[in-house]
């Protein structure tokens, strides 16, 4: 007891009256800001590679499927190299694809080959594909290439705008010679070739 005592008296004790001073909290982690990369826009090359399945078409197989029932609808007889060719799809993935569940569901018929490939089978609808593609005709009439996904197309737009272009007045002037152009245009078809956007030239 004693020595309890004596431990006590040897710390050292505040003053009367004053509150000895808290340990300061350790400070909160900060979570660093995110940052926001841009996404990479793809190149020419890469916008216009082929797709290799309906999927990367960007298109409904539905849509494919009415435009090869239309197309051979209004051909009579088409061989799947042909219809490839007029959809602007490839035979291999997407073509051949659907042509195979047409031909499952008994929509058209295979009446000849020109060679041994698939490419080469020629293709005329049944009596139930020309009802199908009749029913086609009526959602829309359209025949001819497959479309190309908006978004697609937006990209392209982008990756074909002009970029970092400058052009020097002899530049524009060697552009249009031979032509009876008033001087004082060329302050104007410089800034506007310059700004990469779409102009209009008229007048006689």
């Amino acid at each position: 007891m004693a020595q309890l005592l004596r431990n006590q008296a040897a710390k050292p004790q505040p003053p009367s009256g004053v509150t000895p001073p808290t340990q300061a909290a350790a400070p909160a982690a900060v979570t660093p800001p995110q940052i926001k990369t841009e996404k990479a826009q793809p190149t020419k090359q890469e916008i216009l590679r082929a797709p290799t399945s309906i999927p990367e078409s960007g298109i409904s197989n539905g849509l494919i499927t009415d435009l090869v029932l239309k197309t051979i609808y209004m051909q009579g007889e088409s061989s799947a190299s042909a219809l490839s060719k007029n959809l602007c799809l490839p035979f291999v993935g997407i073509v051949q694809n659907v042509l195979e569940a047409l031909d499952r569901e008994q929509l058209v018929n295979i009446t000849g080959s020109g060679g041994f490939a698939a490419t080469s089978y020629n293709y005329t609808l049944s009596g139930n594909g020309i009802t199908r593609a009749r029913q086609a005709m009526e959602r829309s009439t359209y025949v001819g290439p497959a479309p190309v996904p908006l978004e697609r197309y937006n990209l392209m737009i982008r990756a074909q705008a002009l970029k970092g272009l400058t052009l020097r007045e002899e530049d524009v002037k060697k552009g249009f010679e031979g032509l009876a152009i008033n001087p004082l245009m060329f302050d104007k078809i410089g800034p506007a070739l310059n700004s990469g956007r779409s102009i209009f030239l008229y007048g006689p």
